[in-house]
């Protein structure tokens, strides 16, 4: 993985990162992948960062900032490659945010119930809930859980 702009003041650990996705629309959906990437933790924020290889042929590079040192837990997920996704997650909270895909560019809105983040040593657990609509259309609920463990040598 490249350079991602986060300074020295960050730690660096290589982490395996589980993303459980369930689906509550027409569908019924659930996924699990996982991954390995790095996990950089600083004072304020902390990033996972790993990389999703897509069936369509393309790399995904993904950045998952979360804070669990405030009040109101926040999660902002970024992605770069074959889709592009820009959207923050707060509890209580609509966020308009954006996703490309090769079908094109779209408003992405979600309105978040769930947004914990609970460390533990070795690792962590997000997990949020929320309602997401797609230009304006509703494209049902999703529940996400983002477990990362760190590896060690």
């Amino acid at each position: 993985m490249g350079k991602i702009g986060v300074s020295e003041r960050f730690r660096r650990t290589p982490v395996t990162v589980t993303i459980h996705t369930a689906t509550e629309d027409q569908s019924e959906a659930e996924t699990s992948e996982t991954y390995q990437g790095q996990l950089y933790e600083g004072k304020r924020k902390n990033f996972l960062i790993y990389e999703e290889q897509v069936e369509e042929g393309g790399a995904i590079q993904s950045t998952i900032t979360f804070n669990d040192q405030q009040e109101k837990h926040e999660v902002k997920i970024i992605r770069h490659g074959a889709v592009e996704m820009n959207q923050v997650f707060q509890a209580g909270e609509s966020i308009i945010g954006a996703y490309r895909t090769p079908l094109g560019k779209f408003n992405m809105e979600t309105t978040t119930y769930i947004c914990e983040i609970t460390r533990i040593n070795n690792g962590g657990n997000i997990t949020l809930e929320y309602d997401v609509k797609l230009n304006g259309q509703p494209m049902g609920k999703r529940t996400v859980k983002i477990q990362f463990q760190i590896i060690h040598s």
